[in-house]
């Protein structure tokens, strides 16, 4: 009898631990999937239910190539995750930041993946445990970047004078092609205080101050 009451209040614990994970995960802004060994989804938080756009009840007990991760147009998902797959479950990799591209609720997104091994205690490979989150907007806004700033490299180098910026600690971080022509040097040799080698001795001391005062 004492050693069932033991049982039970163990059994007890660990179900009250256990409630209390799963609402924390609950709480978690990233998507959490609990894998078995054959891919199975044994559990799913809130947030990996709306991130995939379906419920819980659609997520649980389905395999990582039934989930609703439906490949664009010209995109590979489906061999993409199962090379995940075999990564993890087969072969005991950890997979730290793969980004999966698919349609999910009739839009297409960007999750960013990472997946751990889970052993048993013969150190045989168990199952994963896996996080994702949606990196949709940030990617868009990474690309939004990076077209502007190639439009204003294009502005820059087809201007007819010479320009060049500097960073928030005043070492000098971009030259345009004009400058490089000026100059007969590569960009690497110019930036961060490099242009300064082409000062004329006698000039380096006022042009400095000169720059230094009018950038602070």
């Amino acid at each position: 009898e004492r050693v069932n009451a033991h049982l039970a209040t163990a059994r007890g614990r660990a179900e009250t631990e256990g409630r209390r994970l799963a609402r924390i995960l609950d709480t978690m802004a990233e998507g959490v999937c609990l894998l078995d060994a054959e891919g199975r989804i044994t559990y799913a938080n809130a947030a990996g239910a709306r991130i995939l756009a379906v419920p819980l009840d659609g997520l649980v007990g389905v395999r990582y190539d039934a989930v609703p991760l439906h490949p664009p147009r010209g995109s590979a998902a489906p061999g993409i995750r199962d090379r995940l797959a075999e990564r993890v479950l087969r072969r005991g990799d950890s997979v730290q930041g793969e980004e999966l591209t698919g349609e999910v609720g009739g839009r297409v997104v960007t999750l960013r993946l990472n997946a751990v091994p889970l052993r048993d205690d013969d150190g045989a490979i168990a199952g994963a445990v896996a996080s994702f989150d949606d990196v949709t907007a940030r990617r868009a806004a990474e690309e939004a970047v990076r077209e502007s700033e190639a439009r204003f490299r294009t502005l820059a180098d087809t201007a007819p004078v010479l320009v060049w910026m500097s960073d928030e600690t005043g070492a000098w971080s971009f030259f345009n092609l004009p400058w490089l022509e000026f100059r007969g040097r590569t960009a690497e040799e110019e930036l961060g205080d490099g242009w300064q080698e082409g000062v004329h001795p006698d000039d380096a001391r006022r042009c400095l101050a000169i720059y230094a005062t009018s950038f602070d």
